[in-house]
């Protein structure tokens, strides 16, 4: 398991695979039944940076309530294991258990294994030595061609199993949220062959289906089903739902219909055009960066689309003792935004605002530390998850002064970031994008735009036992304080329309909003 070192034993018929001794995984070969306690234990690697596993959060302080030991009959989901000296479980589903939210995978293409491993965390070099990501499209035909061929049959031992693979990721493995075009109750309720057993039938006759071109339907159609605002989709499919979606009936249309009616008029790139004309100009293409200061409302925006972390950059700039001036703010958010913060106190600024209106999520330890920018250089992350079913906590320091220690220099730093502040968010603001908004209220920032879009869980990445490549919604769950879920969005200090009288999207009233007139007021109530 990715470097670390984990003990094995065996006691008649049950096989324990040990992080230590009070986190496991057990498998009783016998009535094929699995047991585990501290799963995230067993997704566990170096930790992204290889050299000084620095970043400008310190190491977390963990605490959390007691697990709920997890009991699974893997029979139900077609999943055999079996042992003698040594224990054998199916790779995709020891992948499947072992990926985390780092985006890394294990994959069986129905001809070779391939390390799938999209953020690069498992330090992967290219022939000069620098890093390399390796996905589906690196890999390319030689991946794609066998898991599309569709002259060859589905074996039936397969077929089996590739169906209850899905349905443990999704039963067991989900976290919770909101969005689910199935219905989220139904779905822990019944589990996904229920769901689809009484609801969608022709999907489940599809995925067991031997001919490939069926299954790729009912792939699709159960990916669309799946959908909850931007977390769990399809890497790799072949394209288009197929010409035959208006015959299987209403329930399936409509289905369709709400998923493309949701992904069509609620994309992070729509928000971004809308925010390039209402502002006048461009911003950074690829993450959004921008900084825009208004002398006569005193106001400051520090705008940015994705919560970006550039390991590698952070990795040169401790191990080499550079200086603030060397910091990546170019790549990386919080070294960009907290540059901002300087320019707005430069600059005059009573107010700073930071614009998420069409931010899509991304690293949650920048969310972190942008919160500890504001936050005396602390911040501490609640989530709730739902494999072991226990409330978590994580407490960071901020390296607001960027001199390698976390101590009380970064207390008085933040004391120079006085101002009133906001943040913008709209139903695009996904993920991150609703996360950082909820952890700034929490410390009194004020809210205004259109509620957030949610997104409340981490994501981990699949494999299906046939190769389909596939992004979900994982067991954790990211939290406000009280541990209470935000996937409804967070609810907002200040409402501001971003529809036009003729219904379209307008978002121009968000940049003309006299934020100094706003906060004068809050300060005379």
């Amino acid at each position: 398991f990715f470097g670390e070192e984990y003990d094995l034993t065996k006691d008649n018929f049950m096989y324990t695979l040990s992080y230590d001794k009070n986190n496991y995984m057990k498998y009783d070969i016998r009535d094929d039944v699995f047991y585990s306690i501290g799963i995230n234990y067993f997704s566990s690697t170096d930790y992204f940076i290889s050299s000084t596993g620095k970043t400008f959060l310190s190491a977390p302080e963990a605490k959390a309530t007691p697990m709920t030991e997890r009991i699974v009959d893997l029979k139900k989901y077609n999943i055999d294991i079996h042992g003698d000296d040594n224990l054998y479980v199916p790779l995709t589903f020891i992948s499947t258990l072992s990926g985390g939210i780092e985006l890394y995978n294990v994959a069986y293409n129905t001809k070779d294994i391939y390390v799938i491993d999209w953020n690069n965390v498992l330090n992967n070099k290219d022939a000069e030595g620098n890093p390399e990501e390796h996905n589906v499209a690196y890999y390319g035909t030689d991946y794609t061609d066998p898991v599309y061929d569709t002259t060859v049959k589905r074996p039936k031992d397969l077929i089996e199993y590739n169906y209850g693979q899905l349905c443990f990721d999704f039963d067991i493995l989900r976290g919770n949220t909101s969005q689910l075009l199935f219905g989220d109750n139904a779905l822990i309720s019944y589990g996904l062959d229920g769901v689809l057993e009484a609801h969608y039938p022709k999907i489940k006759e599809y995925l067991l289906s031997e001919n490939k071109e069926d299954y790729f339907l009912g792939y699709k159609l159960l990916m669309v089903g799946l959908y909850d605002g931007g977390h769990t989709g399809v890497v790799m499919t072949p394209s288009g739902l197929g010409p035959n979606i208006n015959t299987l009936g209403k329930e399936y249309v409509d289905l369709v219909d709400d998923y493309y009616e949701r992904v069509t008029t609620k994309t992070v790139g729509q928000a971004a055009k809308q925010k390039k004309q209402a502002l006048g100009f461009e911003m950074d293409a690829k993450t959004g960066f921008y900084y825009k200061y208004d002398d006569t409302t005193k106001t400051a925006l520090i705008g940015f689309d994705t919560f970006a972390c550039d390991y590698d950059a952070w990795d040169e700039f401790y191990k080499n003792n550079k200086t603030e001036a060397d910091a990546p703010v170019d790549t990386d958010t919080y070294a960009y935004v907290r540059k901002c913060l300087y320019q707005a106190k430069t600059d005059g600024a009573d107010n700073v605002v930071f614009d998420l209106s069409s931010n899509g999520g991304g690293n949650v330890g920048t969310c972190y530390g942008l919160v500890g920018l504001l936050n005396k250089g602390r911040v501490t992350g609640v989530n709730n998850e739902t494999f072991n079913k226990y409330r978590g906590s994580e407490s960071y320091l901020v390296d607001v002064n960027l001199d390698g220690k976390y101590d009380e220099a970064d207390i008085a730093e933040t004391e120079k970031f006085d101002f009133n502040y906001a943040v913008i968010t709209t139903s695009f603001a996904f993920s991150c994008g609703n996360l950082f908004p909820s952890m700034l209220k929490e410390i009194g920032v004020k809210v205004v735009g259109q509620r957030s879009g949610g997104g409340s869980c981490t994501i981990s990445i699949s494999s299906t036992p046939d190769g389909m490549v596939f992004v979900r919604s994982n067991n954790l769950n990211l939290t406000n304080q009280k541990g209470e879920n935000i996937d409804s969005g967070v609810p907002l200090d200040y409402e501001i329309s971003v529809v036009d009288v003729s219904g379209n999207w307008d978002l121009s009233g968000l940049y003309t909003f006299n934020f100094q007139e706003y906060f004068n007021q809050l300060s005379q109530q």
